[in-house]
């Protein structure tokens, strides 16, 4: 089965497809389809399977351009899985450490007579709004809201280092740098966010191999060397830490210069 990227348009005869130029629904090139099956589940694992296992194979056939329909609803469900599966084991761990918290909360205002004091019922706000948001749903509630946020943003840093970084057409790079073409590279990119689930070092993981894949999605997609690949990467702190340096440098110059 040969679908269009663009509109979804089905073709059931893989012949038929290569035999036409363009889509007959919504006209867009037949060089960006991908072959998927029907079963929507076996086709999610397979692509985490072929994103975690061979990036680079990855990278270089999704289409550069397209819809973010599917590339979003991919990033918004593994994202949100990682974190429902973190929240699962802080919410275990919670439970086995609730006791001790609370019986050490009693033993402190015991020992430091605190139970006649406003200090204690300030102990006691402060370990329940802890309990509340360390353990609580609130976080996976909200995850694909501030995950959309975080891929949208991101993705203009991507593209604004691929625009200043890459030259249309060289080396095989796309003709056109859009922004829909960063914007699928982050949303694969936050494949590794199921490793939140991992007890612990979950966050450093994710994050660490979220910029690995970030970086090879650059590199295969836009058909640039590891190095630029990289600062396509890093873009974004790249711009924050330079900014921070000038604003530091401009306050240096101006006390400088209003104490001189």
């Amino acid at each position: 089965m040969i679908r269009c990227t663009e509109c979804g348009l089905r073709f059931s005869d893989p012949a038929l497809a290569s035999a036409a130029s363009a889509c007959p629904n919504c006209g867009s090139k037949l060089e960006f389809t991908i072959k998927r099956g029907d079963n929507l589940l076996a086709t999610y694992f397979r692509d985490v399977w072929t994103i975690l296992s061979k990036p680079s194979e990855f990278f270089q056939k999704i289409a550069k351009d397209g819809g973010l329909g599917g590339p979003l609803a991919f990033a918004l469900v593994t994202h949100w899985i990682g974190s429902a599966l973190s929240y699962m084991w802080r919410a275990i761990l919670g439970g086995l450490l609730g006791d001790d918290v609370n019986r050490l909360v009693k033993i402190a205002g015991s020992f430091l007579d605190l139970e006649k004091t406003e200090q204690f019922v300030e102990v006691m706000s402060i370990q329940k709004k802890i309990n509340h948001w360390m353990w609580g749903v609130g976080t996976v509630v909200a995850d694909p809201f501030l995950t959309l946020v975080a891929i949208l943003f991101s993705a203009i840093f991507i593209y604004l280092g691929a625009r200043v970084l890459v030259t249309p057409g060289k080396n095989g790079a796309p003709k056109e740098i859009t922004y829909q073409s960063a914007a699928r590279i982050v949303c694969y990119a936050t494949t590794p966010s199921l490793f939140y689930a991992i007890p612990l070092l979950g966050g450093f993981t994710a994050s660490l191999c979220t910029l690995i894949l970030t970086i090879i999605g650059a590199k295969e997609v836009y058909r640039v060397g590891a190095g630029r690949a990289l600062v396509i990467a890093l873009f974004s702190k790249i711009v924050l830490g330079t900014s921070i340096v000038g604003v530091f440098s401009i306050l240096v110059f101006a006390m400088v210069r209003m104490f001189s």
